[in-house]
């Protein structure tokens, strides 16, 4: 049975984190000591969250580096499927 939700990229939770915390995309830059373009570009999924990435994420909203790679990989996954047009079920004749 496929999971018919559609995985969420982890810019629209960290977008949505510094929206409740009041937070830019700067001042959580300069607080993880991380390149603004950096932040921003997962905003915008542009850019995928790396381990260093999701290990400093972790630790400034108190996560585990796991939550923000499972949503990357999620997301990565369905992206992956749809490329490959597997919406379909593939039957094999054995």
């Amino acid at each position: 049975m496929k999971n018919k939700l559609n995985p969420v990229h982890p810019g629209e939770i960290l977008k949505e984190e510094l929206r409740e915390r009041g937070l830019s995309a700067t001042a959580l830059a300069q607080s993880l000591d991380l390149p603004v373009h950096l932040i921003t570009s997962i905003l915008s999924k542009q850019t995928q969250i790396t381990l260093e990435t999701a290990i400093l994420l972790s630790q400034f909203f108190h996560t585990s580096p796991h939550f923000w790679l499972n949503l990357q990989e999620s997301w990565r996954i369905r992206q992956a499927e749809n490329r490959l047009n597997l919406s379909r079920s593939i039957d094999f004749d054995l």
